[in-house]
Protein backbone atom coordinates (compact mmCIF):
# COMPACT_ATOMS: atom_id res chain seq x y z
CA UNK A 1 0.00 0.00 0.00
CA UNK A 2 1.40 3.62 -1.15
CA UNK A 3 2.30 5.89 1.85
CA UNK A 4 3.83 8.83 2.93
CA UNK A 5 4.77 9.66 6.21
CA UNK A 6 5.07 13.67 7.63
CA UNK A 7 7.33 13.94 9.82
CA UNK A 8 7.38 16.61 12.72
CA UNK A 9 10.87 16.81 14.45
CA UNK A 10 10.59 18.40 17.84
CA UNK A 11 13.71 20.23 19.21
CA UNK A 12 14.74 20.12 22.78
CA UNK A 13 17.41 22.17 24.34
CA UNK A 14 18.41 22.35 27.87
CA UNK A 15 21.18 24.42 27.68
CA UNK A 16 18.89 27.55 26.16
CA UNK A 17 18.67 31.03 27.84
CA UNK A 18 16.50 31.03 31.09
CA UNK A 19 17.45 30.75 34.72
CA UNK A 20 20.32 28.19 35.67
CA UNK A 21 19.88 25.35 37.10
CA UNK A 22 20.41 25.74 41.00
CA UNK A 23 24.19 24.21 42.52
CA UNK A 24 24.71 21.25 44.04
CA UNK A 25 25.90 23.01 47.03
CA UNK A 26 22.50 24.53 47.64
CA UNK A 27 20.26 21.81 46.48
CA UNK A 28 22.09 17.64 47.65
CA UNK A 29 19.72 16.03 45.51
CA UNK A 30 20.08 18.06 42.59
CA UNK A 31 21.83 16.03 40.19
CA UNK A 32 19.74 13.33 40.93
CA UNK A 33 16.17 15.48 41.09
CA UNK A 34 17.24 17.51 37.77
CA UNK A 35 18.44 14.54 35.79
CA UNK A 36 14.94 12.57 36.62
CA UNK A 37 13.39 15.72 35.03
CA UNK A 38 14.98 16.07 32.21
CA UNK A 39 14.41 12.42 31.20
CA UNK A 40 11.37 12.73 32.04
CA UNK A 41 10.50 15.63 29.74
CA UNK A 42 12.98 14.00 27.08
CA UNK A 43 10.72 10.95 27.23
CA UNK A 44 7.26 13.27 26.60
CA UNK A 45 8.74 15.26 23.94
CA UNK A 46 9.42 11.87 21.92
CA UNK A 47 6.18 10.64 22.55
CA UNK A 48 4.57 13.67 21.13
CA UNK A 49 7.04 13.47 18.43
CA UNK A 50 5.95 10.09 17.77
CA UNK A 51 2.06 10.95 17.58
CA UNK A 52 2.56 13.46 15.22
CA UNK A 53 3.83 10.87 12.40
CA UNK A 54 1.08 10.03 10.44
CA UNK A 55 0.22 8.00 7.14
CA UNK A 56 -1.53 9.47 4.34
CA UNK A 57 -3.15 6.39 2.51
CA UNK A 58 -3.46 7.27 -0.86
CA UNK A 59 -5.77 4.51 -1.12
CA UNK A 60 -7.68 1.50 1.07
CA UNK A 61 -7.52 -1.57 -1.55
CA UNK A 62 -5.87 -2.87 -4.69
CA UNK A 63 -8.62 -2.14 -6.49
CA UNK A 64 -8.44 1.44 -5.71
CA UNK A 65 -4.57 1.35 -6.32
CA UNK A 66 -5.45 0.30 -9.83
CA UNK A 67 -7.58 3.36 -10.90
CA UNK A 68 -4.89 5.62 -9.24
CA UNK A 69 -1.95 3.94 -11.51
CA UNK A 70 -4.37 4.07 -14.77
CA UNK A 71 -5.92 7.74 -13.96
CA UNK A 72 -1.83 8.41 -13.97
CA UNK A 73 -1.21 6.82 -17.23
CA UNK A 74 -4.45 8.24 -18.94
CA UNK A 75 -3.12 11.44 -18.16
CA UNK A 76 0.69 10.59 -19.56
CA UNK A 77 -0.90 9.34 -22.51
CA UNK A 78 -3.04 12.94 -22.94
CA UNK A 79 0.09 14.65 -23.20
CA UNK A 80 1.52 12.45 -25.46
CA UNK A 81 -0.52 12.76 -27.92
CA UNK A 82 -0.96 16.32 -27.53
CA UNK A 83 2.66 16.82 -28.15
CA UNK A 84 2.54 14.06 -31.23
CA UNK A 85 -0.23 16.06 -32.86
CA UNK A 86 1.74 19.41 -33.00
CA UNK A 87 4.63 17.37 -34.01
CA UNK A 88 2.49 16.23 -37.12
CA UNK A 89 1.24 19.90 -37.35
CA UNK A 90 4.80 21.07 -37.79
CA UNK A 91 6.07 17.87 -39.83
CA UNK A 92 8.60 17.39 -37.08
CA UNK A 93 7.66 13.69 -37.92
CA UNK A 94 6.98 11.70 -40.44
CA UNK A 95 3.57 10.91 -41.55
CA UNK A 96 3.94 6.96 -41.28
CA UNK A 97 5.76 7.16 -38.00
CA UNK A 98 2.33 9.39 -36.89
CA UNK A 99 0.16 7.34 -38.05
CA UNK A 100 1.14 4.74 -36.18
CA UNK A 101 1.89 6.03 -32.74
CA UNK A 102 -1.16 7.69 -33.28
CA UNK A 103 -2.61 4.88 -33.48
CA UNK A 104 -1.09 3.25 -30.56
CA UNK A 105 -2.60 6.37 -28.86
CA UNK A 106 -6.28 5.69 -29.31
CA UNK A 107 -6.02 2.21 -29.08
CA UNK A 108 -4.14 2.59 -25.24
CA UNK A 109 -7.08 5.45 -24.53
CA UNK A 110 -9.85 3.51 -25.07
CA UNK A 111 -8.47 0.47 -23.47
CA UNK A 112 -7.87 3.00 -20.56
CA UNK A 113 -11.18 4.66 -20.91
CA UNK A 114 -13.23 1.30 -20.37
CA UNK A 115 -11.15 -0.01 -17.48
CA UNK A 116 -11.71 3.36 -15.78
CA UNK A 117 -15.30 3.55 -16.82
CA UNK A 118 -17.37 6.03 -15.21
CA UNK A 119 -14.07 8.48 -15.92
CA UNK A 120 -15.49 12.15 -17.89
CA UNK A 121 -12.75 12.84 -19.71
CA UNK A 122 -13.28 16.68 -19.99
CA UNK A 123 -13.37 16.91 -16.17
CA UNK A 124 -10.41 14.52 -16.25
CA UNK A 125 -8.61 17.13 -17.88
CA UNK A 126 -10.13 20.44 -16.80
CA UNK A 127 -9.36 18.82 -13.29
CA UNK A 128 -5.79 18.25 -13.87
CA UNK A 129 -5.51 21.94 -15.47
CA UNK A 130 -4.67 19.79 -18.57
CA UNK A 131 -4.54 22.35 -21.54
CA UNK A 132 -4.56 20.24 -24.15
CA UNK A 133 -6.92 20.67 -26.72
CA UNK A 134 -5.16 19.06 -29.85
CA UNK A 135 -5.02 15.78 -27.61
CA UNK A 136 -8.80 16.18 -26.90
CA UNK A 137 -9.85 16.09 -30.59
CA UNK A 138 -8.15 13.50 -31.49
CA UNK A 139 -8.59 10.79 -28.59
CA UNK A 140 -12.72 11.65 -28.00
CA UNK A 141 -14.02 13.66 -30.82
CA UNK A 142 -12.08 11.92 -33.74
CA UNK A 143 -11.20 8.67 -32.70
CA UNK A 144 -8.71 8.24 -35.90
CA UNK A 145 -5.74 9.54 -36.88
CA UNK A 146 -5.23 12.51 -38.69
CA UNK A 147 -4.22 10.83 -42.08
CA UNK A 148 -7.17 8.46 -42.03
CA UNK A 149 -8.96 12.09 -41.34
CA UNK A 150 -8.02 14.28 -43.87
CA UNK A 151 -5.76 11.66 -45.71
CA UNK A 152 -1.68 11.26 -45.96
CA UNK A 153 -0.83 13.51 -48.89
CA UNK A 154 0.49 10.76 -50.50
CA UNK A 155 -2.53 10.06 -53.28
CA UNK A 156 -3.36 7.46 -55.75
CA UNK A 157 -5.69 6.79 -58.20
CA UNK A 158 -4.61 2.99 -59.63
CA UNK A 159 -6.80 0.64 -60.75
CA UNK A 160 -5.53 -1.28 -57.84
CA UNK A 161 -6.68 1.17 -55.43
CA UNK A 162 -9.75 1.88 -57.05
CA UNK A 163 -10.48 -2.40 -56.89
CA UNK A 164 -9.31 -2.22 -53.29
CA UNK A 165 -11.99 0.38 -52.09
CA UNK A 166 -14.77 -1.11 -53.87
CA UNK A 167 -14.01 -4.21 -52.50
CA UNK A 168 -14.35 -2.57 -48.55
CA UNK A 169 -17.59 -0.94 -49.96
CA UNK A 170 -19.09 -4.86 -50.69
CA UNK A 171 -17.41 -5.98 -47.72
CA UNK A 172 -19.25 -3.34 -45.34
CA UNK A 173 -22.18 -3.91 -46.65
CA UNK A 174 -22.38 -7.64 -46.79
CA UNK A 175 -21.42 -7.26 -43.38
CA UNK A 176 -24.50 -5.19 -42.41
CA UNK A 177 -26.79 -7.72 -44.44
CA UNK A 178 -25.14 -10.81 -42.61
CA UNK A 179 -26.54 -9.22 -38.84
CA UNK A 180 -22.67 -8.13 -37.92
CA UNK A 181 -24.26 -5.43 -34.97
CA UNK A 182 -21.29 -5.17 -32.53
CA UNK A 183 -18.69 -1.90 -33.06
CA UNK A 184 -15.80 -4.25 -32.50
CA UNK A 185 -17.19 -5.97 -35.72
CA UNK A 186 -18.23 -2.78 -37.98
CA UNK A 187 -15.66 -0.05 -36.85
CA UNK A 188 -12.08 -1.90 -38.87
CA UNK A 189 -14.38 -2.31 -42.04
CA UNK A 190 -15.04 1.62 -42.16
CA UNK A 191 -11.53 2.29 -41.15
CA UNK A 192 -9.98 0.16 -43.90
CA UNK A 193 -12.89 2.02 -46.43
CA UNK A 194 -11.94 5.42 -45.04
CA UNK A 195 -8.14 5.09 -45.66
CA UNK A 196 -8.66 3.99 -49.12
CA UNK A 197 -11.12 6.79 -50.01
CA UNK A 198 -8.87 9.32 -48.49
CA UNK A 199 -5.92 7.92 -50.92
CA UNK A 200 -7.71 9.10 -54.16
CA UNK A 201 -6.60 12.90 -54.69
CA UNK A 202 -9.59 12.80 -57.58
CA UNK A 203 -12.44 11.23 -55.64
CA UNK A 204 -14.61 13.76 -53.76
CA UNK A 205 -18.38 12.96 -53.60
CA UNK A 206 -20.98 13.85 -51.05
CA UNK A 207 -21.67 11.26 -49.73
CA UNK A 208 -17.58 10.11 -48.51
CA UNK A 209 -18.14 12.53 -45.44
CA UNK A 210 -21.26 10.29 -44.38
CA UNK A 211 -18.51 7.78 -44.20
CA UNK A 212 -15.78 9.19 -41.52
CA UNK A 213 -19.01 10.72 -39.66
CA UNK A 214 -19.94 6.66 -39.33
CA UNK A 215 -16.32 6.29 -38.35
CA UNK A 216 -16.39 8.76 -35.49
CA UNK A 217 -19.86 7.74 -34.30
CA UNK A 218 -17.87 4.21 -33.94
CA UNK A 219 -14.80 5.22 -32.47
CA UNK A 220 -16.83 7.26 -29.88
CA UNK A 221 -18.76 3.43 -28.58
CA UNK A 222 -17.64 0.98 -27.05
CA UNK A 223 -16.29 -2.10 -28.55
CA UNK A 224 -19.06 -4.59 -27.61
CA UNK A 225 -21.70 -1.96 -28.33
CA UNK A 226 -24.33 -3.06 -31.05
CA UNK A 227 -25.77 -0.78 -33.78
CA UNK A 228 -29.70 -1.00 -33.53
CA UNK A 229 -32.06 -1.65 -36.55
CA UNK A 230 -32.58 1.92 -36.89
CA UNK A 231 -28.77 2.30 -37.14
CA UNK A 232 -27.98 -0.49 -39.27
CA UNK A 233 -30.71 0.71 -41.82
CA UNK A 234 -29.07 4.37 -42.13
CA UNK A 235 -25.81 2.66 -42.53
CA UNK A 236 -26.55 0.45 -45.07
CA UNK A 237 -28.34 3.29 -46.72
CA UNK A 238 -25.42 5.46 -46.61
CA UNK A 239 -23.03 2.83 -47.73
CA UNK A 240 -25.39 2.39 -50.45
CA UNK A 241 -25.34 5.66 -51.60
CA UNK A 242 -21.54 6.49 -50.98
CA UNK A 243 -20.83 3.36 -53.54
CA UNK A 244 -23.24 4.54 -56.24
CA UNK A 245 -21.23 8.08 -56.09
CA UNK A 246 -17.83 6.36 -55.56
CA UNK A 247 -18.64 4.78 -58.84
CA UNK A 248 -20.20 7.69 -60.34
CA UNK A 249 -16.56 9.71 -60.07
CA UNK A 250 -14.67 7.06 -61.11
CA UNK A 251 -15.98 6.65 -64.41
CA UNK A 252 -16.30 10.65 -64.76
CA UNK A 253 -12.21 10.57 -63.67
CA UNK A 254 -11.54 7.69 -66.41
CA UNK A 255 -13.77 9.55 -69.45
CA UNK A 256 -11.95 12.63 -68.52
Amino acid sequence: MSSFAYNSHSHYNNSASGPAPPSSSSNPYHNNSFAIHSQKHANNLSNSSTSKKSKVKLHETSEERDRYDNMAELYSLILTTEKLERAYVKDSIKTDEYAQACDDLIAKFKTFKHILGDINIEQFMAQYKMNCPAAYNRLCLIGVNATVEHGSGEKNNSGYIVLETTQHFITAMDSLRLNMRSVDELQPLMKVLVEALNKQSMIEFPAKRKMLDWLRDLNGMRASDELDEHQVRQLLHDLDNAYNEYGGEIKKNQGS
